[in-house]
C-alpha cells in the first residue's frame, strides 16, 4: 500500500511542477516578440518559429505524465512498486532545465527584436 501512495504522490509533484512551468510560460506571455528561435545550435539559432511553439515541452510532458500514470493505474495493486515513482520525479526534476531552456529562447527573441 505505501508503494502505491508513493507513486501518487510522485504523480502530484510531476503535475505541480508542469503547472509551474506553465505558470512561467503565462507570466511572461505578453512580453514574448511574435517569433522565438528553437533547435539551436551552439552559438547560433536556425530556426525561428511562432511563440506557440513555447508549449510544445509542457504539453509533451503532460502527456507523458498522463500516459504512465495511465499505465500505472491499470497495474494491480500488489504489483505497484515505489520505484514506479522515479519517471514522475525525473520530470519533475527536468522542469528547471526546461524553464531555463524557455527563458534563454525568449530572450533570444527579445535581443534580435531590439
Amino acid at each position: 500500500m505505501t508503494g502505491s501512495v508513493i507513486v501518487w504522490l510522485s504523480v502530484a509533484v510531476a503535475l505541480c511542477a508542469q503547472l509551474l512551468l506553465i505558470a512561467h510560460i503565462v507570466r511572461r506571455w505578453p512580453a514574448i516578440p511574435r517569433e522565438i528561435p528553437y533547435g539551436t545550435l551552439p552559438g547560433r539559432y536556425f530556426l525561428w518559429g511562432p511563440r506557440a511553439v513555447l508549449w510544445s515541452t509542457p504539453a509533451v510532458f503532460v502527456i507523458i505524465i498522463a500516459a504512465v500514470a495511465g499505465i500505472i493505474w491499470e497495474t494491480p495493486l500488489l504489483q505497484r512498486q515505489p520505484l514506479m515513482a522515479i519517471p514522475f520525479v525525473l520530470l519533475a526534476l527536468t522542469v528547471p532545465l526546461v524553464q531555463r531552456s524557455i527563458d534563454d529562447k525568449i530572450d533570444a527573441a527579445i535581443r534580435r527584436n531590439s
